[in-house]
């Protein structure tokens, strides 16, 4: 069966679904990366990370008392608490309504993006059916990462034995080299799907014609509830992070969730080595990559997913219509430690 979700043209992408998996894509990843133009070694190393933060742009000491006069108010403060789940979705889509459905081949070649996308990671929703299973071969040369949305989904690695992890709304896993299957009990479930890979493009990897299977686990399975961990805030409330894993779980890969007031703003920054990717769960705005006659625009809303490639200027303007619940990854990781120093007391 083949089926596709209508969107703008500009974001649309052709889709492969079998194995009685529907996919239903609508993957502005690729689209956004090949706007994007990365920038000189001079013009990065001029907007370094390290000196980057959200929602205030550095100002000259010349500028500061006009740019103070003409600051718009700042941010309004956002509850600390993650909002529920049940209705945040993401636009790149594939179901599995029954049974098992394996991705692997031609299936996650259609989930992952273009053959001509240089991005290391591919984001989607997957939406199981009642009992349905969802199974990962083993393949040492990707991770596997998720954050369940609704339902109640089993969670098993290939050598578990019988053994599994039960994953509610919010709660995220890691699974280093895949392996793994995804069963919705009680009912249907649906959870976000992250592949990532050393920096290889996925896409190029999802379609080699031997993946490298693995005897040994390359590195433990682990889950989490993002609801226990550390929320990081600054911006008097305004901005909220929670890193699920860093560089201790996978080295390929970060995973946690942004979240922004309505108003809240992320200034022009660089990450010099690590791709960014974010899957918007809830949010409205303008996602700005590059500058001059590079910079390009791509109004983004609920659902929509973009990557960020290495030394390439982004920032975020809101619309303001409301605030701002992203699932954002690092490959590799490293960018999202800032966050707890911007958290950090004065």
């Amino acid at each position: 069966m083949r089926s596709l979700i209508a969107l703008p043209a500009a974001l649309a992408m052709t889709v492969a679904a079998g194995c009685g998996h529907d996919a239903h894509v609508a993957n502005p990843t690729a689209a956004a990366s090949a706007a994007a133009t990365p920038m000189s070694a001079p013009e990065a190393s001029a907007r370094s990370d390290s000196n980057a933060g959200l929602g205030a742009a550095t100002t000259s000491s010349s500028t500061a008392a006009a740019s103070a006069a003409a600051a718009p108010p700042a941010p309004a403060p956002i509850d600390a608490r993650l909002p529920s789940p049940e209705t945040l979705s993401l636009s790149n889509k594939a179901s599995c309504p029954a049974k098992t459905c394996r991705l692997e081949g031609s299936l996650l070649e259609a989930l992952v993006g273009s053959a001509e996308s240089r991005s290391p990671a591919g984001i989607w929703e997957e939406d199981l059916g009642a009992g349905a299973t969802v199974s990962f071969a083993r393949r040492a040369e990707m991770d596997v990462f998720g954050v369940a949305l609704a339902g109640n989904i089993m969670l098993a690695a290939d050598e578990a034995k019988g053994r599994g992890t039960e994953l509610l709304p919010w709660h995220a896993f890691v699974a280093p080299g895949g392996g793994i299957t995804l069963r919705a009990q009680g009912g249907p479930a649906r959870i976000a799907l992250i592949v990532v890979t050393a920096g290889e493009p996925l896409a190029a990897k999802a379609a080699g014609a031997k993946p490298s299977a693995w005897t040994a686990r390359p590195g433990a399975v682990a889950s989490i509830d993002l609801s226990s961990v550390p929320d990081l805030a600054w911006g008097k409330g305004a901005y909220h992070a929670r890193i699920a894993f860093a560089a201790d779980a996978s080295p390929r890969a970060s995973l946690g969730v942004l979240r922004m007031s309505a108003d809240g703003t992320v200034a022009p920054h660089v990450h010099d080595k690590e791709w960014e990717h974010m899957a918007i769960l809830q949010g409205e705005g303008d996602f700005i990559q590059g500058e001059g006659e590079a910079e390009r625009t791509l109004h983004a809303s609920d659902g929509v997913s973009f990557s960020v490639p290495p030394a390439t200027r982004h920032q975020w303007r809101p619309s303001g219509s409301r605030a701002f619940v992203g699932i954002q990854v690092y490959t590799p990781p490293g960018p999202e430690q800032r966050f707890k120093k911007l958290a950090a007391p004065p």
